[in-house]
C-alpha cells in the first residue's frame, strides 16, 4: 500500500497532508425503517471537529438518525444537541471526555399567535372554534454500541419529550340587536286620542251603527318598520269598544361562544440502549420523560340576546277614560281571547259565533324579555377533528446497528493494515528528517527498514515519531 504513495522526499508537508488524507472522515445518507439517516464514517472521530464540519447536514429537518461509525476510536469532547434526532455511537472504544450533555429532546408545540379565537361579528355572530394546541415533538433515541466506555460518568442524557402548547380559547358570540318599539307618546299624541274619542261620540250618536257595520278586528304592519299594529272597534250593549296596540319588533339572539381548543399531546420520551459494552457498571445520567400535554382552552362566552321592542296601547270604551298601556315604553302586551267581559275587555264582534263564544280580548302586561333561539334556529355544532396524538420517539433499527459494529470487529485484518501504513508513513517522514536526527536514531531505523517487521518494533516507532513532534497531529487527526 505504501509504494502507491506519491511522496516527496524533500517535503514532509506532503508527507503530513498524505496523513491527513487518511484519517478523512466519509459520510453518507440513507433510508433505514422509514427514516433518513445520516452517516458519518472514519478511523477515528472526535465529536466536536465533525460538528463543526457537518452539523449543517445532520441538523436539517428531514434527517431523524445521526450515526457515527469508526474503526477504532470515538471521542466525545463537547456537547451534544440534536432536538428529536436519534443518535448511535458505533466504536470498539468510546471515550467520554470531560462532562458533556446530549440532549436529543423534542422541541416543545408551537404557541398560537393568539390566545383567543376571533369573536362573532354582526356578519357571523358565532364565535371561532379555537384551534387545538400543537403536539410537542417526540425525543429522540439512543444508541452505544461499543466494546468499551471510557469515562461513562462523564455523561449526561436527556431524551424528554416536548411539552404540548395550550388550546385557544374560543371566539365570544355578538350580542343580538335589541328589538324596537313604537314611542307611546308618539303612538297617541293628542290626534290619535281625539280620533279615538270622536269615533266613540260618533258612534253613541248614530245608536252603535257605525260600530256594527264596521265592526274589525285587524292587524297590519307599520310603514318601514317591523312594527305591527292591531286595530280593533265594535259596538256591544250600544257601547262604543276601541283598542290600538303597536307590537315591538323581536330581538335577535345572541350569537353562541366559539368551542375551545384541546390542548396539545406532548411529545413522547426516548430511551438509551447500550449493546456489546464489558463494562461491569455503566453509570451514565440519564432523564427521560414524556412531555406534558397543553391546557384546554376555554369555551368562548355565548352573545347576549337582544330584548324584544317594547309594545304600546289604549282601549277606549264610551263613557270611561282612555286606558294606557306601556306608558314607559317598558312592557310587552299580550292579546288573549276570553268568554268574559269585564272593564278591561274589548268586544271583537268576528269572533263571536254565539252563546259561550270567546269573544272578548284583553291585554295582559309581561315585563320585556331577551330573545332566544327558536329551534331552526339553532347552530349546529360541528363535530371535532380527532386530534392526532404526538408520535412516537425516533427509534435506532438495533439489528443494523450491531451488524455494523460485527463487521468492525471482523474486519481486525484491515485495522493492522491501517496501522502499518500509519507506521510506515511516519517512517518515510522521519527518514526525510534524518539528517537532522541523532546517529541513534539513524541506526534505529535502518534496523527497522532492514527487518521489514514493522509491528514488532511498534513501541520504538512510536517513541520515535514523538520525539520528532507528531506524535499530537496523529491523535489529533479526526
Amino acid at each position: 500500500m505504501v509504494d502507491t504513495l506519491i511522496i516527496d522526499q524533500h517535503d514532509p508537508t506532503s508527507v503530513k497532508l498524505l496523513i491527513e488524507k487518511l484519517f478523512q472522515n466519509s459520510f453518507k445518507t440513507f433510508r433505514e425503517d422509514g427514516d433518513k439517516v445520516f452517516e458519518i464514517f472514519g478511523r477515528q472521530i472526535i465529536w466536536s471537529k465533525i460538528n463543526e464540519n457537518f452539523g449543517e447536514n445532520f441538523s436539517k429537518d428531514f434527517v431523524s438518525q445521526l450515526r457515527l461509525t469508526t474503526r477504532h476510536l470515538l471521542v466525545i469532547d463537547a456537547n451534544v444537541k440534536l432536538c428529536g434526532k436519534s443518535l448511535a455511537l458505533i466504536a470498539p472504544k468510546v471515550v467520554i471526555q470531560d462532562f458533556v450533555t446530549c440532549d436529543l429532546s423534542g422541541n416543545n408545540g408551537v404557541k398560537s399567535l393568539s390566545p383567543k379565537a376571533e369573536n362573532g361579528c354582526e356578519m357571523n355572530k358565532n364565535g371561532k372554534n379555537g384551534k387545538d394546541g400543537d403536539n410537542g415533538k417526540s425525543s429522540g433515541s439512543m444508541v452505544i454500541c461499543a466494546s468499551e466506555i471510557t469515562n461513562p460518568e462523564n455523561l449526561n442524557v436527556i431524551l424528554n419529550g416536548g411539552d404540548g402548547s395550550n388550546g385557544q380559547d374560543g371566539g365570544n358570540g355578538f350580542n343580538g340587536k335589541n328589538g324596537v318599539g313604537k314611542k307611546f307618546k308618539k303612538a297617541f299624541g293628542f290626534g290619535t286620542k281625539l280620533k279615538l274619542k270622536t269615533a266613540v261620540i260618533g258612534n253613541i250618536i248614530l245608536g252603535g251603527l257605525p260600530g256594527m257595520l264596521r265592526a274589525r278586528y285587524k292587524e297590519s304592519q307599520t310603514n318601514a318598520t317591523d312594527i305591527k299594529r292591531l286595530k280593533v272597534f265594535s259596538t256591544h250593549k250600544w257601547s262604543s269598544h276601541s283598542m290600538i296596540l303597536y307590537q315591538g319588533t323581536a330581538g335577535s339572539p345572541g350569537g353562541h361562544g366559539g368551542l375551545n381548543g384541546h390542548g396539545g399531546y406532548g411529545g413522547k420520551k426516548g430511551n438509551l440502549t447500550i449493546l456489546n459494552v464489558s463494562n461491569a457498571d455503566i453509570p451514565i445520567k440519564v432523564e427521560s420523560n414524556d412531555g406534558k400535554n397543553g391546557k384546554d382552552g376555554e369555551h368562548g362566552k355565548d352573545g347576549i340576546d337582544g330584548h324584544d321592542g317594547w309594545d304600546v296601547a289604549c282601549i277606549k270604551k264610551s263613557f270611561r277614560r282612555l286606558r294606557k298601556y306601556g306608558k314607559f315604553n317598558n312592557e310587552k302586551l299580550k292579546i288573549i281571547i276570553i268568554d268574559k267581559e269585564d272593564k278591561d275587555t274589548v268586544y271583537v264582534k268576528s269572533k263571536d259565533v254565539g252563546r259561550g263564544s270567546q269573544c272578548y280580548a284583553k291585554i295582559v302586561v309581561k315585563p320585556l324579555k331577551h330573545s332566544t333561539l327558536k329551534e331552526n334556529e339553532q347552530r349546529e355544532v360541528l363535530e371535532r377533528i380527532e386530534r392526532v396524538s404526538a408520535p412516537e420517539a425516533n427509534k435506532v433499527n438495533l439489528n443494523s446497528v450491531s451488524k455494523s459494529f460485527q463487521k468492525l470487529c471482523l474486519s481486525s485484518s484491515a485495522v493492522i493494515t491501517t496501522e502499518h501504513v500509519m507506521q510506515l508513513m511516519a517512517v518515510v517522514l522521519i527518514t526525510q528528517l534524518l539528517n537532522t536526527c541523532s546517529e541513534e536514531i539513524e541506526e534505529t531505523f535502518k534496523l527497522l527498514i532492514a527487518q521489514k517487521d514493522i509491528s514488532r518494533e511498534k513501541e520504538n516507532i512510536g517513541r520515535l515519531v514523538h520525539r520528532l513532534c507528531i506524535y499530537d497531529f496523529f491523535a489529533g487527526t479526526g
